[in-house]
């Protein structure tokens, strides 16, 4: 069995010469993880080793079974920046994320999966184009991303959804699908729960808001 992981690979260029819109200096990062220890120790080292720092990272356990647990207790011991929260009901993880997204402090707030790995620099470049892009209608932003497998070898790329906001305008107009790598998303909370936050019970949640923050007239 091929177990594959995704490592987020930003790509995005903005001018810095450009006035900062949107400023911000901080971010939450939330996870909805259950029985997840595989994976879990890497996920949580790659936010760990952001080159951006300035951030607080909110980990929901959902009702985890495994060494879930275990993992997030040594690992909140170890960075005060960590946050672990408990369900108890077996949630679903929009319903963990959403846990999070509550229970965080800042204006922003960035997913991560916990089979996941970061770039190093993910956080950083997402936040350097929320601060430099000229658009203030801006509420989510996603990233190209890496296939590897369980001893971590590129296997595939992963490039969806649009890169710029002719190519979002033209998807948009047409009435045309598109899908972003949903674990890799920053979010404008207030969007977030302006449209709704996350559909109940569906397991297109993700694509559900990405459309309705397009329809509220965010980008």
């Amino acid at each position: 069995v091929l177990f594959l992981k995704i490592l987020r690979i930003i790509i995005i260029r903005y001018n810095k010469n450009k006035v900062m819109n949107n400023k911000i200096k901080e971010i939450s990062i939330v996870m909805s993880v259950k029985n997840g220890e595989r994976f879990l120790n890497n996920a949580i080292k790659s936010i760990l080793n952001q080159s951006f720092k300035n951030f607080e990272f909110i980990i929901v356990n959902n009702d985890s079974h495994d060494k879930t647990q275990d993992i997030l207790i040594y690992y909140q011991k170890k960075d005060s920046r960590i946050k672990v929260l408990t369900n108890s009901n077996n949630e679903t993880l929009y319903e963990g994320r959403t846990k999070a997204i509550n229970f965080s402090n800042f204006e922003w707030f960035a997913l991560m999966d916990a089979d996941d790995e970061c770039h190093q620099d993910r956080i950083k470049k997402q936040i350097e184009y929320i601060n430099y892009t000229p658009y203030e209608n801006l509420a989510i932003l996603s990233t190209y991303g890496k296939y590897i497998n369980s001893k971590g070898k590129i296997i595939a790329n992963k490039n969806s959804g649009p890169t710029n906001l002719d190519s979002f305008n033209k998807i948009y107009n047409n009435n045309d699908s598109f899908s972003i790598l949903d674990p890799s998303i920053v979010v404008k909370k207030k969007a977030f729960f302006e449209v709704g936050g996350y559909l109940k019970n569906n397991i297109a949640a993700d694509l559900d808001l990405s459309y309705k923050i397009a329809e509220a007239g965010y980008l």
